[in-house]
C-alpha cells in the first residue's frame, strides 16, 4: 500500500475591502485606524530607528489581545495570522500567500501613495 504525502490546503485569493478612518502614518508614533472587510483596527508602523520593519494591526476593542504583525522587509510580506500561519505560507503563487490582513494593507499604503 503506497501512502501519499498531505496535500497542501486549496486557497483563493482573497477578497478584501480596505479604507481609511484616519491616517496619522506620516506622525511620528502616529497610530490611523483603518476597516479591513469591515472590521476596525488600529494600524501602526512599527520601526528600528528610523527605518520601517513593519506594521502592526490591532482590532479594536480587544485590549491589544488580537493583533497582528506584518513584516515589511525585503521579500514577501508575512502575517501573524492563522489564515497566512496554516494556508498561505508554503503557496508558490504570490497572489494566492496574501491574507485579508497582507492585502488590505498593501491596499490602503497604495492608497496613500506609500
Amino acid at each position: 500500500m503506497s501512502t501519499f504525502p498531505p496535500s497542501a490546503p486549496r486557497v483563493n485569493p482573497v477578497q478584501v475591502t480596505a479604507r481609511w478612518i484616519s491616517n496619522n502614518l506620516h506622525k511620528p508614533g502616529g497610530q490611523s485606524v483603518v476597516e479591513v472587510n469591515g472590521t476596525s483596527y488600529w494600524l501602526t508602523v512599527l520601526r528600528d530607528g528610523g527605518r520601517i520593519t513593519g506594521y502592526r494591526l490591532e482590532k479594536f476593542g480587544t485590549n491589544g489581545r488580537v493583533s497582528y504583525d506584518l513584516a515589511a522587509v525585503a521579500g514577501p510580506c508575512a502575517c501573524e495570522c492563522g489564515d497566512y500561519l496554516y494556508r498561505r505560507a508554503e503557496q508558490a503563487d504570490p497572489a494566492l500567500r496574501a491574507c485579508k490582513h497582507i492585502a488590505g494593507l498593501r491596499r490602503l499604503l497604495a492608497d496613500a501613495g506609500q
